[in-house]
């Protein structure tokens, strides 16, 4: 199964599959995957994101929140902030990761953005720089996990940087986002 899915995501092309794989094994290796479960994180980050159980699917779902309540400005102004913020939704999404059950037909993730509150006026560079950063990273290291991405209350504003952010992603990565606007 996840040999197929390093193949869907270079359209079959098996010599990129296999470049994209082995790039994918040694940024593993380079970046400790395996050792994040160990890292301690910011007690911040608690309040920024959750695995919350799963959708009609089966798939895990996790929860991601960047406004009330979440104080990532801390986070990012702290030494290896962004750093910091990056490993830690990493290791999120290796949480939700060790759900799945390929045997079962569990092989993907659920994605919730919630933007309650956040206001993009406040939101500081590192805070962009990290969402850039991950959105690379899964994209090259987690190909065709994603089930859905939905994006909540996202507030007017930020409707252009969706489509910023959202042209970071490949054409089938982006047809699996959803957003959703309190006006909606």
């Amino acid at each position: 199964v996840v040999l197929l899915k390093f193949l869907r995501a270079r359209q079959w092309n098996v010599a990129a599959a296999v470049n994209m794989l082995v790039n994918c094994l040694r940024w593993r290796r380079d970046f400790d995957v395996a050792g994040l479960g160990l890292e301690t994180f910011p007690p911040q980050l608690a309040a920024a994101g959750q695995l919350t159980g799963h959708d009609r699917a089966g798939n895990p779902v996790t929860y991601n929140y960047y406004g009330t309540g979440v104080d990532l400005n801390a986070v990012m102004g702290s030494p290896g902030g962004v750093a910091t913020f990056v490993r830690w939704r990493v290791r999120l999404m290796e949480q939700a990761i060790a759900q799945l059950d390929f045997e079962r037909g569990v092989e993907h993730v659920t994605q919730i953005h919630d933007y309650a509150g956040a206001s993009m006026f406040r939101m500081d560079a590192g805070i962009k720089s990290a969402s850039r950063e991950i959105i690379r990273l899964f994209q090259d290291n987690y190909p065709e996990l994603l089930s859905a991405k939905l994006f909540l209350n996202v507030p007017r504003v930020m409707e252009f940087l969706f489509g910023v952010f959202s042209g970071l992603a490949d054409a089938a990565t982006r047809a699996k986002f959803t957003m959703a606007s309190p006006a909606r």
